[in-house]
Order: structure tokens, then sequence, then C-alpha cells
């Protein structure tokens, strides 16, 4: 009898722990809630280049240009795994210069103006902490306000701050591509260097 019950007191307590550990709570990150968006800084520089089969640079095409979006609207919605993007949508009014060298001589500088209104989207991903500060998001679907559209978007890593109640996101992005440019010959070769920053309000 002795021995018995020390078996079914060493289960009961065995159990009882196993079962406080289950129900730990689980601290919320305090990047899950609703936010409103502000807006989205940007800086980007493009180049296209054309060379000869030797290396020989025969055009450079340089364009560079920084902007604040304006005319914002939108929601991110971040729960334990996904971020939710509802009708997000922003105006850039900007100019961009724009350098041409032939030969490796400036021939034409140029200020573009670049005028758009975007209000088109629901996308989502599924996210991951990659370290304390920064996330990496998932390729996701993106559709259109209308639901007539849809599409994968590419994800990425994005490093997060809080100042007061705004969220503060930022992504760089870096590409480089190359192919030939089918009317002369040439090797082309086009790179990007964007950097982003993405503010938003919590609502809840």
């Amino acid at each position: 009898m002795y021995k018995r019950s020390l078996i079914v007191l060493t289960v009961f307590f065995f159990s009882c722990g196993k079962d406080a550990t289950i129900e730990m709570p689980k601290e919320e990150s305090p990047l899950v809630g609703t936010w409103s968006f502000i807006n989205m800084s940007s800086t980007e520089s493009n180049e296209y280049i054309e060379t000869t089969a030797d290396g020989q640079e025969k055009l450079r095409v340089v364009a560079n240009g920084s902007y604040i979006t304006k005319n914002n609207n939108g929601e991110l919605v971040i729960d334990d795994s996904t971020f939710t993007y509802n009708n997000i949508g922003m105006g850039v009014d900007t100019l961009f210069m724009q350098y041409t060298y032939v030969d490796g001589v400036l021939s034409e500088s140029l200020m573009l103006p670049v005028n758009q209104t975007d209000n088109f989207y629901k996308q989502r991903h599924f996210y991951s902490l990659s370290t304390p500060d920064s996330v990496h998001l998932a390729t996701g679907t993106m559709t259109s306000w209308d639901g007539s559209t849809s599409d994968t978007y590419q994800g990425g890593v994005y490093s997060f701050s809080f100042s007061g109640d705004t969220l503060v996101l930022k992504n760089s992005r870096k590409s480089v591509t190359t192919g030939i440019n089918t009317t002369n010959g040439l090797a082309t070769t086009s790179k990007v260097n964007n950097a982003s920053t993405f503010k938003y309000l919590r609502k809840q």
C-alpha cells in the first residue's frame, strides 16, 4: 500500500508539472495589431549599361531620385504568422535626375517628372523573425482592390522599430540583371538599388 501511494503521488506531481509548462502564457509580439499606413519614403538609383564583347562601355544611363509618398491610405494587419496589407494606396510626385554617358562622356542630363498614384492592392505574406528587430516576409500574393487581378509579390527582410505608436519598417533591395540588346548586339546590365522606409500608426 505504501509503495502504491508513492507511485500515485509521483505520477500526479509529474502530470501537474507537465500541464503547468504547456499552459504558460505566450508573450505577444509588439508587431501584432492593426496599423494605418502613414507614408513611404524611398531613395532609388538605377543604371543601364551597354558594353562591347571586349568589355568597352558604350552607353551608361543613370537615374537617381528620392520621394515621400502622399495621399496615403490603407492598413497593415499583423498576427502571429502573417502580414496582410488591405487596400494600400499612395501617390508619388517627384523629379528624378537622369544622366546619359556615351563612350564615357556625359552627353545629356534631364530632370524627369514622376507623377503616379496607386490604389490597388491587398497583399498577404507569411513571416518569421530573422533577428530580434527584423522579419523575413515570404513571397506572397497581391490582389487588386476589385479582385480582378492577382499575382505573386516578392518578400524580403525588413528591420522594424517603434517610435511611440508608430511602427517603422525598413527594407533595401539590390538587383543586377544582364542580357543582350537585340538591336545592336551589345551586352546589357541593369542595376537597381532601392532603400525604403514605411511608417504605420497603431489603430488597435
